[in-house]
């Protein structure tokens, strides 16, 4: 049998690590005046953005009281494109970036994403989802199920159902 098929991938149905919590953010803008944007926005905003030497790169030190505030920021400044070809690198700790850090350099789009989104990562990672069907009826005769809907539910640790308007 052929080697290729019988192999897993070591990304095949991983979740994403989430984001550590807190740490130095480097922000690599794909243009100048979305560099600028980007500083004078979280300069605005408290953020502090420290310009490095290059003159190419924003650090920027973020908690995790400051990562929303710091994504609902630059998602209302910077354009979509912007947002997917800006690149970042959070650093946790003091050291600079290594050579073995730049691998996990991502678009801004996918951070804020991954940063907002670690109550669902940690809710697949436990199996707290449920899913439950719902039958759709004809309404002329609602005895008879036209199909199902399929929807899905996370658990909250308590037992609890977490409902779409809960997130």
């Amino acid at each position: 049998m052929d080697r290729t098929l019988t192999e897993r991938c070591s990304r095949c149905e991983v979740l994403p690590r989430s984001v550590i919590s807190e740490g130095r953010l480097y922000l690599w803008f794909p243009l100048g005046h979305s560099l600028n944007k980007g500083f004078h926005t979280l300069r605005l905003s408290g953020h502090e953005p420290q310009l490095l030497e290059d003159g190419q790169c924003l650090l920027v030190a973020l908690d995790e009281a400051t990562k929303r505030d710091f994504a609902i920021t630059l998602a209302a400044t910077l354009t979509s494109k912007e947002l997917k070809e800006t690149r970042v690198l959070l650093m946790a700790g003091d050291a600079p970036p290594g050579l073995s850090d730049f691998r996990r350099v991502t678009s801004l789009q996918q951070f804020m994403t991954l940063s907002q989104s670690g109550w669902l990562l940690e809710m697949i990672s436990t199996n707290r989802i449920t899913s439950y069907f719902q039958p759709i009826v004809y309404a002329q005769d609602t005895s008879h199920i036209f199909a199902q809907e399929a929807l899905l539910r996370g658990i909250e640790e308590d037992g609890s159902l977490v409902f779409q308007t809960e997130f």
